[in-house]
């Protein structure tokens, strides 16, 4: 039996709340509610997320292909168009276009503390691993989403931004909402009107 998604979240639709006014990234996933402050549409939330932000990536529900929930990606802010990531099956590793995320359902705009020193000194590990690929075995040597942020982070001589899921024995991208370094900054969705009326989801 598969082990159940982070917080038994399998579904995503957050709505914007006027009553709440501090958002607690752990509570996220299981709330679905975002201060008005941080609400907006995806083009925003990129655009005004700041470079080496990590963004997690959320489709509308799981998906039998990535069970381990909604948000089932974790990517980096590079520059204005582009993001550093690993990105999916047989796809290189490195630089891809940042635009790619609108067609997301939402995007979370996460703040792991990256100064632009650091982003700078990520940068030449990313050069260094631009001819991996996205592998999800485990094996040294291979990055998948979360293992290459985390790869990142420590070359720049940071923590692992996603901690270690024990049930799914991986990194979960989502899991980057229960460490207690990270902060939400922006969360931007598909049709931000939408979101005004949305009744909460149920896990």
């Amino acid at each position: 039996m598969l082990t159940t998604p982070t917080q038994g979240v399998r579904n995503v639709h957050f709505r914007v709340s006027d009553d709440l006014k501090e958002l607690v990234p752990a509570q996220l996933l299981s709330d679905q509610r975002v201060p008005r402050a941080q609400w907006m549409g995806i083009p925003e939330a990129l655009r005004k997320a700041p470079n080496g932000s990590l963004i997690l990536a959320c489709s509308d529900k799981t998906v039998f292909y990535k069970p381990w929930g909604p948000c089932s990606h974790i990517t980096r802010k590079w520059d204005d168009n582009t993001l550093a990531e690993a990105r999916e099956f047989f796809m290189k590793n490195g630089f891809h276009p940042l635009q790619r995320l609108y067609d997301y359902h939402a995007v979370v705009i996460l703040s792991d503390g990256t100064t632009p020193e650091q982003l700078e000194q990520m940068g030449y590990r990313i050069r260094q691993l631009q001819d991996t690929e996205y592998d999800f075995t485990g094996m040294p040597d291979t990055y998948y989403c979360s293992t290459y942020q985390n790869e990142l982070a420590r070359y720049a001589g940071m923590p692992d931004p996603i901690p270690f899921n024990a049930g799914w024995n991986a990194y979960v991208p989502a899991d980057v909402l229960s460490n207690s370094r990270i902060k939400v900054l922006y969360v931007g969705v598909q049709d931000p009107h939408e979101g005004e009326n949305n009744k909460p989801a149920h896990p």
